[in-house]
Parts: structure tokens; sequence; C-alpha cells
């Protein structure tokens, strides 16, 4: 029988370069496995940090609290407001009014930065800035209105809403102006419309 030829040097180095091949290829695995909660928790942070931006309009109640008549009935309150948020920033502007459906109505401008926090589906924010404020006195129905002069006010915002939907939440809208010639406060039934989450 012909003798077989001996193992070459390679064949001996053979089992030392897989065992060397090997545990690198298990230690990148192993990285790779305790590094993929780390990379999904960063990518659910870039999109908390992603900007949102949104419209909003609502009806509701309001009142004037600087008026002479202390048994005046709740007025009629609207507003308008657009925002837009980075993380916990956020800049709206808003037009917001109060007024009676025969009597006084006031409204306001404004420019806004505050801040915002949401879990889950639940959003609030407060913000605050600077207003035109702008409106007419009436003492009734049959009664012209006579002008006030504009000014400049400290205008208020709250926002409590629920976002059961990527594009559409419903909630509450707080709104406040203190100003020298009638301040006013409001709450409104607002949806919001736009890039929610």
């Amino acid at each position: 029988m012909p003798r077989r030829a001996p193992l070459s040097i390679s064949h001996h180095l053979c089992r030392p370069m897989q065992r060397q091949t090997v545990l690198p290829l298990l230690l990148v695995a192993l990285i790779g496995v305790w590094s993929s909660p780390r990379a999904a928790h960063a990518q659910s942070a870039a999109r908390g940090s992603q900007s949102t931006f949104w419209v909003g309009g609502g009806l509701g109640l309001g009142r004037l609290p600087g008026a002479d008549d202390a048994d005046r009935d709740e007025s009629l309150a609207g507003s308008l407001n657009a925002s837009y948020q980075f993380r916990r920033h956020l800049i709206s502007a808003r037009a917001a009014s109060a007024g009676e459906l025969f009597g006084d109505n006031f409204y306001d401008y404004g420019l806004l930065y505050g801040r915002a926090v949401s879990h889950e589906t639940l959003y609030v924010s407060l913000a605050t800035g600077i207003a035109y404020v702008d409106g007419q006195r009436s003492e009734g129905l049959f009664d012209d209105p006579e002008d006030v002069d504009a000014t400049v006010g400290l205008p208020l915002e709250a926002q409590v809403y629920v976002r059961p939907l990527r594009f559409v939440g419903i909630g509450l809208y707080g709104f406040a102006n203190l100003n020298q010639e009638e301040s006013f406060v409001g709450a409104t039934l607002s949806v919001q419309i736009g890039l929610l989450k």
C-alpha cells in the first residue's frame, strides 16, 4: 500500500486558526445582541426628538373679569392656534376672543413660547408671550359698539389633549390675556390636526 503523505504545516495550523476565527465571530455576535436593545432605544429617542406641528381651533366659554358689571353672564369664546414643538420646546401663534353675544368683545393675536410634555396619547403644554389686544364695548343689541384703544397684553395658554391618532387630537384649549384695557379668559373644546407624533 502506498504510504500516506505527511501532514503539512498548514494542516497542523488549521485548528488553531479555526479557533482564532470563531472566537472573534462569537465576540461580534455577542456585541450585536447586547447592543440591539440600545439601538432600539436610540431609535425611539430619535423619534421622540422629531419636531411636530399642528393647527387647532375650537369654541367654548369665556369671561371678562375686568368688566364693571359683576353680574355679567358667561361670554362666548373662540380660539385658533398654530403650534410647533421640538423636544419639549413649544412655539405657538394664536388668535383668541371672549365676549358677549350682544355686548363687549375682546380678542388678541399672540406669539407664545412654552414647554410641553406627553405620555403615550396624553399631551399637556403651558406657554406665555406677547400679544396685540383689541376689542369693542357695547351696551346691548341696539347700542352702537365703541372701539377701544388697542394695547399690548400678556397672553397665557394651556393645552390638554388626547391624541388617539397620529394626525388628530381632541381636548381643551385654555387661554387668558392680562392687559390694561380689559383682561379676559376662556376655554374651548378644540381639535388638533397635524403631525402629532
